[in-house]
């Protein structure tokens, strides 16, 4: 039993590939989200496997992330640390993380925090379901 936990799920290259796809596309219809590319900041093995977003509502607002800063005081990276915790308390076995970027900087001078999920484990193997990323977009409302 203890080496099922400790033992990944075996995934096929084409599968993470998809979700990393199609990940991002869900991001992308979200004016509420911004999708978060995983360059040199990233682990290599994160980058490949897992989903980087931020909440921003930037977007959604008609302003730049850097608007929202400078002009209206907003702490992106507390939000995206509240978007975290809102998520890992709900359950379903999905944990998220908030990954902090080494490349970039809010206005406050802060590295950049993004929220970060495996694709790797989660449903069929890569592929998170509509019913999480519905849970996303509520507790991006709340």
């Amino acid at each position: 039993a203890l080496e099922a936990l400790e033992t990944p799920p075996v995934c096929e290259a084409a599968d993470v590939a998809g979700a990393l796809e199609r990940a991002r596309e869900l991001v992308r219809i979200d004016q509420r989200l911004e999708w978060v590319e995983a360059g040199g900041w990233c682990h290599p093995s994160a980058a490949d496997t897992c989903a980087h977003f931020r909440l921003t509502g930037a977007e959604a607002n008609g302003l730049t992330v850097d608007e929202m800063e400078r002009n209206h005081g907003v702490d992106m990276n507390a939000m995206n640390r509240d978007l975290v915790r809102a998520l890992n308390s709900g359950g379903n076995g999905v944990v998220v993380t908030a990954a902090a970027r080494d490349d970039a900087a809010t206005y406050f001078g802060a590295p950049e925090v993004c929220v970060r999920v495996s694709l790797v484990g989660a449903e069929e193997c890569g592929v998170l379901g509509d019913e999480w990323w519905d849970r996303v977009r509520t507790a991006c409302t709340t």
